[in-house]
């Protein structure tokens, strides 16, 4: 990579970063997550996400008193491996 690249620059520091973090054992995915972040670590849309909470049958959230959700990540992962479907070929 060349360091006259701002694009190659500031991907070097973004793995620097990325690798201290993991060094030090913080984690990269934060503990609780907005309905976008959840949407772009499982990939489930925010509107199916609200769906979810009105009807149920999503993963489990939690809401403060200003109605902000949050979810927390092993909930999301524990959700995530409860309704897994396996497909053989």
């Amino acid at each position: 990579m060349s360091a006259d690249n701002p694009i190659h620059a500031m991907a070097a520091a973004v793995a620097e970063e990325v690798t201290r973090a993991l060094a030090k054992g913080t984690p990269i995915v934060p503990e609780w997550l907005s309905p976008q972040q959840v949407k772009a670590y499982c990939g489930i849309s925010v509107p199916q996400l609200e769906n979810y909470r009105r009807k149920g049958g999503g993963p489990p959230f939690s809401m403060r008193g200003d109605k902000t959700i949050r979810y927390s990540r092993a909930d999301l992962d524990a959700w995530w491996r409860e309704n897994l479907t396996t497909v053989r070929p």
